[in-house]
């Protein structure tokens, strides 16, 4: 299993390691082309050019972390109040 494991780093686009209960063993699959109204509306992130600093990706720190603490309170049931009602 170790092979077919080294190749994830160089696995092209549409194939996959198929594996767990639905195989005894690990396959390597290729997935069929999907037509073109049934293609994610998305391309590939652009990690390589945002990391040599090619492009700059602006992040909203504030507010992902904002909508992380809110989903957490409501998945945990802690309501907070609001900074907004507070005035």
């Amino acid at each position: 299993m170790r092979g077919i494991f080294r190749e994830l780093p160089a696995l092209p686009s549409r194939e996959a390691i198929l594996l767990g209960w639905a195989t005894d063993l690990p396959v390597l699959v290729k997935m069929r082309n999907l037509p073109k109204p049934q293609r994610p509306q998305s391309s590939d992130p652009d990690y390589w050019d945002v990391w040599t600093k090619k492009t700059t990706r602006e992040i909203e720190w504030k507010e992902i972390a904002e909508a992380w603490q809110k989903r957490n309170r409501e998945a945990s049931g802690v309501k907070m109040k609001d900074n907004a009602d507070s005035k």
